[in-house]
């Protein structure tokens, strides 16, 4: 069935295209030429089934009372609490009104009164403990932060222009000072004691004001962001910047420099706190000063925060537990205890990439983390991190880098990993796996190539490194290119020698090289208010181009040249051309979980011709029908499929109904080929039991009477 089908009038120009072949020992390049003249232009309508995962919800902001009750908000909106240190989570979404503003700045605030307040981007909300609702006190205010006076009679408050104060508990703000700032902490240590951290990028400044905000005194500039803890007793203030340790007895008009370790600076992390003349700090190693900082101890109250160091914002229970909030998670820390991630179990993630691996084995990149499921969706485990990058190999093993130097394989989809032994003096990183499962590495002046996993290295010099600031791609005929400015660069032989040719400058230098070695690239253009998506067949010496219009979004170039583009505007809706057959398919997104507006962040297509795709907020979407080119086809009828499902006590595995007649033994053996279960077909079906098997990976050996033989390979936990 179509819906809302709306013609179009398409125009394609007729082009010729060329099957590119090469050998490393020549580099040469040759040309067949197919002449396309008919147009086919399609309706078709794609059904997607939305999977179960990853299961995952942002983190937006996080806070800890007095009494170790967690508050944490969400993206999409939502507000859950917890009363038993993050083991379960009830929803505390009563009072609290729909977002409806574009906002970057969420937190947590308690008054000196306990009293809780929550901003959402734009409006204030205080928090009825007795009757678990909140209750909204301003609808007009967009604040990047905000603190009490010490007596709580004042609210000082700021965004990127301006410092307010509020004197009747939030519900009207009074503009005191204008600044611009691109990041902002604000605090309180007594009356007219009040300090302000700016920050534009380019400049830093910390500047003292009283509480009616008319005198503004500079007390520290030129370094960067840091705790700035204050010691009441003895009233020191202590400023652990990027760029020097600092103590002050006046209140920021004179400063000692002092050293822990011996350094005068190094990272430091916004969770360090003052308790009892104690001053804890986090830090590549915590520290403890018992002495107001006079001598510093390396510290194992608590344990090392790991990715959470960069927290920019903490609270603290009385039992001196600490709730810290990185990027788009939070944690909880205790004493003499383990770092614990507060994870609320809601599949509403936020997916970024989607990379198909294998059949059934897919892997998908959110905001913070990499999942990884061999069951076609029902199942996820988490195997990266953010600023990690995870890659496949033919046979299902795993590549994890980071883009410092360190890169790691698994051969047990991510439950375990081994370090891969480099080449020295690697200066850039960038890795990717070739079409014979060789790890390849891009480095200044030396790219290196290994064809076991690290054991031995080939060096070979880079050509193109001049341009190695960018990040170069490989495509899946092992063509070497990368895009700077107006010029492509690409190599046949991993850098060795190098080709170029011009195209369109653009700020992104987007480009892909498809399985026919056609190219593309984009170009913004402002008179249509979209973009230019050229594209080359014969490597630069001619162009075309499609002209994409806003709201229209271009989602995937496959290697099979399809181009599919979304219109999230009123109407959404999915577009496949293709580059080399005047090729249209139109299709809606039905199925898809409709939301106040559905905007369709990633397509990806397996080697099947199954198509995945994400929604902000939404599980993995996967289509319940195969794509292709309309002149193409997909016989899957000599290939033996096993339907895998892992349930919480066993893996059951279905058996297709012709093989079921015709079997000669199925067999459970480890990597050594040791045989461990031998099995009986019951009702098409053979069942594995965790209980009875260490974890690890294991081989599923069907042998028929006919002489075939087929393995699958399954992770049992």
């Amino acid at each position: 069935m179509i819906n809302n089908i709306r013609h179009k009038s398409i125009y394609w120009y007729n082009f010729s295209i060329r099957e590119l072949t090469f050998s490393i020992a020549n580099y040469l390049l040759k040309f067949g030429i197919i002449l396309y003249t008919m147009s086919t232009f399609i309706y078709s309508q794609i059904t997607w089934e939305q999977l179960k995962g990853p299961v995952e919800i942002e983190i937006k902001a996080s806070y800890i009372l007095k009494s170790g009750k967690i508050f944490q908000f969400t993206n999409p909106y939502g507000m859950y609490s917890s009363t038993d240190k993050g083991a379960s989570w009830q929803e505390n979404m009563k009072g609290l009104e729909p977002n409806s503003c574009d906002a970057l700045y969420y937190f947590f605030k308690v008054s000196p009164f306990g009293l809780i307040y929550f901003h959402d981007g734009c409006r204030l909300y205080t928090f009825d403990d007795l009757n678990n609702q909140w209750t909204k006190i301003n609808d007009k205010c967009s604040l990047m932060n905000f603190c009490f006076s010490s007596d709580g009679s004042i609210i000082i408050a700021g965004n990127e222009k301006n410092l307010f104060t509020s004197t009747d508990s939030g519900r009207t703000f009074i503009k005191k000072a204008e600044w611009w700032t691109h990041s902002l902490q604000l605090y309180s240590f007594g009356k007219d004691s009040n300090i302000v951290e700016l920050s534009t990028g380019a400049s830093y400044g910390r500047y003292k004001f009283n509480n009616n905000i008319d005198t503004f005194i500079e007390i520290t500039n030129g370094g960067g962001g840091g705790p700035l803890l204050f010691e009441k007793n003895s009233k020191t203030l202590f400023s652990f910047e990027y760029w020097v340790f600092k103590k002050s007895i006046d209140f920021g008009i004179s400063w000692d420099t002092f050293f822990i370790d011996n350094l005068s600076r190094f990272y430091c992390g916004y969770a360090s706190f003052i308790q009892n003349n104690n001053i804890y700090l986090f830090g590549g190693k915590n520290y403890k000063s018992n002495d107001l900082g006079m001598s510093w101890n390396v510290d194992s109250t608590y344990p090392n925060l790991g990715k959470f160091l960069i927290s920019e914002y903490a609270s603290y229970s009385d039992k001196n537990e600490i709730v810290l909030n990185s990027s788009n998670s939070s944690a909880l820390l205790l004493p003499r205890n383990l770092i614990t991630e507060l994870v609320i179990p809601i599949a509403k993630p936020n997916i970024t990439k989607i990379l198909p691996i294998a059949e059934n084995n897919i892997i998908c990149y959110t905001n913070d983390k990499i999942y990884h499921s061999l069951d076609e969706g029902k199942n996820w485990n988490r195997i990266g991190e953010r600023y990690e990058y995870i890659l496949g190999f033919s046979n299902g093993d795993l590549l994890k880098y980071r883009t410092s130097n360190f890169i790691q394989y698994s051969t047990d989809y991510g439950l375990t990993w081994n370090n891969i032994k480099l080449p020295k003096s690697l200066r850039t990183q960038f890795v990717k796996i070739t079409s014979k499962d060789e790890i390849l590495i891009w480095n200044y002046d030396t790219n290196y190539i290994s064809s076991n996993k690290g054991e031995n290295w080939t060096a070979i010099p880079n050509s193109v490194k001049s341009y190695s600031f960018k990040r170069p791609s490989l495509s899946s005929n092992d063509i070497f290119y990368v895009k700077t400015d107006d010029t492509i660069f690409y190599s046949l032989d991993y850098g060795l020698t190098t080709r170029f040719f011009k195209a369109d400058d653009d700020y992104d230098d987007y480009c892909f090289l498809s399985k026919n070695n056609i190219f593309y690239w984009l170009k913004e253009n402002f008179i249509i208010d979209g973009a230019e998506l050229y594209y080359s067949v014969d490597l630069g010496k001619t162009k075309e181009k499609f002209n994409f219009k806003w709201p229209e979004k271009l989602l995937l170039i496959d290697n099979e040249d399809r181009i599919f583009t979304s219109n999230n505007n009123f109407e959404i809706k999915l577009e496949i051309r293709s580059s080399i057959n005047n090729y249209y398919d139109y299709s809606t997104f039905q199925g898809i979980e409709p939301s106040s507006r559905v905007l369709v962040n990633n397509i990806a297509v397996d080697k099947e011709g199954y198509l995945y795709c994400s929604v902000p907020g939404q599980p993995l979407y996967k289509s319940i029908q195969k794509t292709t080119h309309a002149n193409k086809t997909i016989d899957n009828s000599k290939k033996i499929k096993f339907k895998i499902n892992y349930l919480p006590e066993c893996i059951t595995i279905n058996i297709p109904h012709e093989y079921h007649l015709n079997y000669e033994s199925i067999t459970l053996n480890d990597a050594l080929g040791n045989v461990f279960h031998k099995f009986e077909i019951q009702e098409n079906q053979i069942i594995i039991k965790r209980e009875d098997y260490l974890t690890g990976i294991y081989y599923l050996q069907l042998k028929s009477k006919n002489g075939s033989n087929f393995i699958q390979k399954i992770l049992i936990r």
